[in-house]
């Protein structure tokens, strides 16, 4: 019975690679893929920027690159991959022999407190290659046709299920897919999807600052990592909407006392800006932590000589107004 079972399961491994199953990769598996890439193709001596969409939105590499004269790469991921994916990729990046100038991590307020996403840290194993007994069957899974054939049949059921079965939503929905792949070289990061609606707009109220042993954890592991390799560190915070900085002053505050204490445990570490870069509503997108496209740019001219300054050792520097 068993041998019978590896012969099917080979030949169908078989069939699915010569006739391909059209795959329905997510947004952020090809954000990962993408992200992964650059680490590849890196020329010369630079700055690399990890974090979460909050970066992916606000900071455009050329800008920044432009104004400090060298290169600069920004390998946002999202919020649910941590500091973990902080830690992965610039582990990966230094693996790749490259001299970095400095690295800058970069979060919204918010994910300090979040908990471990366990689909996420998976699928960081999957794209950088974790290997261990534990998730190495899940390594395996991620280069079976006949697995990602199942994986994309799923998607597609609960897709149809979601729409209804309406065949134009499901389509739409592709072609969106299709576009986020499209961009990505051209944005740098995920295509927002929608505006906010200052109508209907809620601000988030950050309540008591508590960072999850998690975050902690991969914090203090790529900063060991970078020490090791005499490569400084530089802790930055995603801008918010002026009136979320106002109701969560609090949680802010303990937030740089965190950071700070960061910094004054470890040589080599420090705290880029002395608070939260706030703005009115208008300058966000598709959420109250991502800059909208226009923004972008005045922020990172912004974020260029902040950062410019903080590498001669200038010290922290005022967070706000950086759009004016």
């Amino acid at each position: 019975i068993w041998l019978i079972h590896i012969l099917c399961w080979f030949g169908a491994e078989l069939i699915l690679r010569i006739w391909p199953f059209p795959p329905l990769p997510t947004e952020y598996e090809m954000l990962l893929e993408y992200q992964w890439g650059k680490l590849e193709h890196i020329a010369g001596r630079g700055i690399l920027l990890v974090g979460d969409s909050s970066l992916g939105n606000a900071v455009a590499a050329p800008i920044v690159a432009s104004k400090l004269g060298m290169p600069v790469v920004n390998a946002a991921l999202t919020g649910s991959h941590a500091t973990y994916g902080d830690y992965l990729v610039v582990k990966r990046a230094i693996e790749r022999g490259r001299d970095w100038r400095a690295i800058i991590v970069f979060h919204t307020p918010s994910v300090w407190s979040w908990k471990p996403n366990r689909d996420s840290a998976q699928s960081l194993d999957a794209a950088f290659e974790v290997h261990s007994l534990a998730n190495y069957s899940y390594w395996l899974a991620n280069r079976s046709a006949l697995i990602g054939a199942s994986t994309s049949t799923r998607r597609w059921l609960v897709l149809s299920m979601r729409f209804g079965f309406d065949r134009e939503r499901i389509l739409q929905y592709k072609a969106r897919l299709e576009r986020v792949g499209r961009r990505l070289p051209e944005l740098d990061y995920i295509e927002q999807n929608s505006k906010i609606d200052p109508q209907n707009y809620v601000p988030s109220n950050l309540e008591e600052f508590r960072p999850t042993a998690y975050a902690d954890e991969w914090l203090d592991a790529l900063i060991r990592l970078c020490r090791a390799h005499s490569v400084p560190v530089f802790l930055a915070t995603g801008p918010l909407p002026e009136s979320e900085v106002r109701i969560s002053r609090r949680y802010l505050e303990d937030m740089f006392v965190w950071l700070r204490a960061k910094a004054d445990q470890n040589q080599g570490v420090e705290v880029l800006y002395t608070s939260v870069p706030a703005a009115p509503l208008r300058f966000f997108g598709d959420s109250s932590s991502h800059l909208n496209n226009e923004a972008q740019s005045a922020f990172s001219r912004w974020f260029a000589a902040v950062l410019s300054r903080g590498m001669k050792g200038g010290g922290e520097a005022p967070a706000s107004p950086w759009w004016r």
